[in-house]
């Protein structure tokens, strides 16, 4: 609520606060009850409004972070799958480079040999 409308309803108050004649205030009581029940029922409809485009708004991210999840209805391109054959790439790699050590190796070892057999 701005400060204006504060101000508005505390002058509204302040002169049923002076009103002499009865009759009158309780006419100005309905009307200032009226007035915050209106008022209310406007905030709360602009309240559920607001959710309601919230709500939508959420869904539509989970659909697409689903989607990039999953995969677009083919699992296969999931971020999941992908993560799994990046996985398999790199110990197929590490596989692959022990394999390259064991081969290195001994053949780098028979060079050190031989050429220390040459020396005189």
């Amino acid at each position: 609520m701005s400060d204006a409308h504060i101000e508005k309803n505390k002058l509204l108050w302040n002169d049923l606060r002076n009103e002499t004649n009865v009759a009158a205030a309780i006419r100005q009581i309905a009307d200032l009850g009226e007035q915050a029940t209106a008022e209310s029922i406007r905030d709360r409809e602009a309240i559920r409004k607001e959710m309601h485009m919230l709500r939508e708004a959420s869904k539509e991210e989970y659909r697409i972070v689903r989607k990039t999840l999953v995969g677009n209805g083919d699992p296969s391109h999931s971020v999941v799958a992908r993560l799994e054959r990046i996985e398999e790439c790199l110990k197929d790699s590490k596989t692959n480079r022990d394999k390259f050590w064991w081969i290195v190796i001994p053949i780098l070892l028979a060079q050190i040999v031989q050429f220390i057999m040459q020396l005189p």
